[in-house]
């Protein structure tokens, strides 16, 4: 059997089922017949095929081999990775995960939904969870009692031969298992399910060599503007596409999308980032994490995609919580970086430079230079000075200084900004 192939087909049935849910149809007449093929190809072959690069070959399967171990203490059959040998073009091989999910009584564990504050949360423990709809289940409903109570979960099964869905209270689920121990099967289940998103991280964000920081992080920008930023950890629990992922598939598809206003955002994130070792004394550990993950200048794992998005998401974050900063007439000193520079001609000065600046909180300011070198984009500088006054440019909090005086800090190293930042 040929795993190229397989890939494929499983692609073109995960992009046919993705159709059929947002139209309400199920295109170029349904595909179950691609589906039952698909079965019997990955019954032949052992497992699930996934393509993923091959410099990750090696760490995938020791991730694995991890998982296998702790899997079999609970006595679970082996989780195993096999190299199908099969190349494409790219590079990239084609792997197999072999292992069996528990099925008791003739039903599988597909998903746990979480019912919390009101609202239902889905993690997926079977393949078939990862394309259920978590609004399916929004009340903590058993169908074997046929009580809705208040629940902290209930579990989402699947009978193997007919397909049929069930949605059982925890209190009721041994009874319907016929008496087979559940959370044992949840381990199980979700050890399988570990194994499967190791996977699917690693192929999702297999990028071409060479990735450049600023074209990633303008998608980064373009997909936290458009949907919000969500992490990893969120992603597995909401059923929805991390950040990290998202900004790959953008980069990939559709390389021109990000616009002004998106590449301005990751401008000014990575300049921010860049400037925070001088504009505080401390790190956080996000911040410093983040730093690291810019250092090589070629975000190549997935954390490096993740931390990247998290930082443009911190720096929109704290952007629009900009702060007022002391009170009028008081004297402020702060460390700032400047992020833009604009001049206009002037009758008593002949040119006025209005500089604006951050914290490291990105907290807003305004400065008019009226002598002197004019400041420039990027700069980190030490400010003395008085508070004018406060105001606002939109719904930003702005704090205006005068007679201030600047004093110009040494960078240490890293990247250079110096693209506009625009409004955002």
């Amino acid at each position: 059997m040929d795993a190229r192939r397989v890939w494929h087909a499983q692609c073109a049935l995960e992009t046919r089922s993705a159709e059929r849910e947002q139209s309400g149809y199920a295109p170029y007449g349904g595909p179950l017949g691609l589906a039952e093929w698909v079965t019997e190809a990955q019954a032949v072959l052992g497992g699930h095929v996934y393509r993923v690069a091959s410099e990750s070959l090696e760490t995938l399967r020791r991730r694995i081999e991890a998982l296998d171990r702790r899997a079999a203490r609970l006595g679970v059959p082996p989780i195993r990775l096999r190299n199908t040998g099969e190349r494409d073009s790219d590079g990239h091989v084609f792997v197999v995960l072999e292992g069996e999910a528990p099925v008791l009584a003739g039903w599988a564990l597909a998903a746990i939904v979480e019912h919390r504050d009101g609202g239902a949360r889905m993690r997926a423990v079977g393949e078939l969870g990862e394309r259920l709809d978590p609004g399916a289940f929004p009340t903590a409903w058993c169908e074997h009692c046929g009580l809705r109570r208040r629940r902290a979960a209930t579990f989402v099964v699947e009978h193997v031969g007919s397909g049929e869905l069930r949605q059982v209270g925890s209190g009721c689920l041994r009874d319907f298992l016929g008496g087979n121990d559940p959370a044992r099967a949840c381990r199980q289940a979700e050890h399988l399910a570990l194994a499967r998103g190791e996977l699917k991280d690693a192929e999702r964000e297999t990028a071409a060599p060479g990735l450049a920081l600023d074209a990633f992080a303008a998608h980064a920008a373009h997909m936290v503007r458009a949907r919000g930023f969500v992490s990893r950890d969120d992603a597995r629990h909401r059923h929805v596409p991390a950040s990290a992922e998202l900004a790959l598939r953008s980069l990939n598809d559709a390389p021109h999308a990000p616009d002004d206003s998106d590449r301005a955002l990751a401008a000014g994130a990575l300049r921010w980032a860049d400037a925070l070792p001088m504009l505080k004394p401390e790190l956080s550990r996000f911040e410093a994490d983040a730093l690291a993950a810019l250092a090589p200048g070629v975000p190549r794992g997935r954390r490096e995609h993740g931390l990247i998005c998290a930082l443009i998401a911190a720096y929109r974050q704290r952007r629009a919580r900009s702060r007022h900063l002391g009170q009028p007439g008081q004297r402020l000193q702060t460390v700032v970086l400047v992020e833009r520079v604009t001049s206009a001609p002037s009758a008593r000065y002949g040119t006025v430079h209005r500089c604006e600046l951050i914290d490291a909180e990105v907290n807003r300011l305004v400065w008019w230079q009226t002598r002197g070198e004019p400041l420039q984009a990027g700069q980190v500088v030490r400010v003395a000075g008085l508070i004018e006054r406060h105001t606002r440019f939109g719904t930003s909090p702005v704090t205006v200084l005068s007679h201030r005086t600047p004093e110009f800090l040494p960078r240490r190293g890293g990247l250079s900004r110096l693209d506009p930042v625009l409004d955002i």
